[in-house]
């Protein structure tokens, strides 16, 4: 069975994709923690399966999964109960924007999207219908970033870390804020 591991809950139940097996169908499954028989995911029929990739989270965004649906149109949502849950549309800006979402232990959920222009932008779910921005600043100097990293500490802290890479030469900025 070849079967890469890609994540483990908070509750220690193991998510991987499975590409191949002489026993389980391929796609997503969770394995409860300590159990050999895990579960597929279930996804809704409009969703394409071979775009999925899936996130942990914090409560109440413990799974979070994005991908495109059939049409091409993006598909993101988070698990409650088994069944997942649209989130909202992103506000659109660049058609070739980097996404990706981020769940806190405090129980928000941020967006980070970056697009070709060097533009980054910070978004928060509000009241789980609506993405609010957070303003970022930038020298108008910079580059497209090489490389980022965004944690969300237990306390409601935000680290944002941003590598702008010219050859060998790293330039490397630090945002710090209070969620």
């Amino acid at each position: 069975m070849h079967m890469p591991f890609h994540d483990v809950t908070k509750s220690g139940d193991v998510i991987a994709k499975v590409e191949r097996s002489p026993t389980l169908e391929r796609g997503w499954w969770i394995f409860p923690r300590g159990e050999c028989e895990g579960e597929r995911f279930a996804w809704p029929p409009e969703v394409d399966e071979t775009s999925v990739w899936l996130r942990i989270g914090h409560a109440p965004y413990d799974l979070l999964a994005e991908g495109t649906l059939k049409s091409g149109e993006p598909f993101r949502a988070y698990r409650v109960e088994g069944t997942w849950q649209p989130l909202p549309p992103f506000p659109k800006k660049n058609q070739r924007e980097q996404l990706d979402l981020r769940g806190t232990p405090s129980g928000e959920l941020f967006m980070i999207s970056f697009c070709p222009s060097s533009s980054l932008s910070i978004f928060r779910l509000v009241r789980g219908d609506a993405w609010e921005p957070i303003p970022i600043l930038f020298y108008p100097n910079r580059c497209f970033p090489s490389d980022y990293t965004f944690v969300a500490g237990e306390e409601g802290e935000l680290w944002l870390a941003i590598d702008f890479c010219i050859g060998h030469k790293h330039d490397i900025i630090l945002y710090h804020a209070r969620s």
